[in-house]
């Protein structure tokens, strides 16, 4: 099986039995609706946080194979993290989906996004036509 085929399979494990799907519209949580005009994308998340950390993270919403995707791979992702990083992770993401290069392979964030299922959107850059896309991860800027 080459890379780009277990990118596939990766995006369409989580497409397909997303992880931390299901919305609490209550308090603690704050609540966040993102949209993509452009292309349909429409997202909503929920995020727990206390004390500067994320303590849950959840979504639900439609739109292609790579939002859905990102969105459950992102609530893995930034689970348990301090804003501080789970921003930093998104910065990293924003800049490898993009097609630049992020942080030396010696800092945290970059070993995080790279050891995850984060990397297989790298293979995807050249299709996401607006990187609102991936629009999901924005959610957590709203709370920084």
């Amino acid at each position: 099986m080459d890379l780009t085929t277990l990118y596939r399979a990766v995006i369409m494990d989580h497409y397909k039995s997303p992880r931390n799907k299901g919305l609490i519209k209550q308090s603690p949580y704050h609540f966040v609706h993102l949209n993509n005009p452009s292309c349909g994308d429409d997202m909503h998340v929920s995020l727990r946080v206390e004390d500067g950390n994320i303590l849950d993270i959840r979504h639900d919403g439609h739109g292609c194979s790579i939002c859905c995707s990102s969105a459950s791979v992102m609530s893995e992702l930034l689970k348990g993290k301090s804003i501080d990083e789970a921003t930093e992770i998104i910065n990293d993401f924003y800049e490898m989906v993009k097609g630049n290069e992020i942080a030396d392979e010696e800092e945290k964030h970059y070993t995080i996004v790279y050891k995850t299922d984060g990397e297989v959107f790298k293979e995807y850059s050249n299709v996401l036509v607006d990187i609102k896309t991936s629009l999901s991860y924005a959610s957590v800027y709203s709370l920084s």
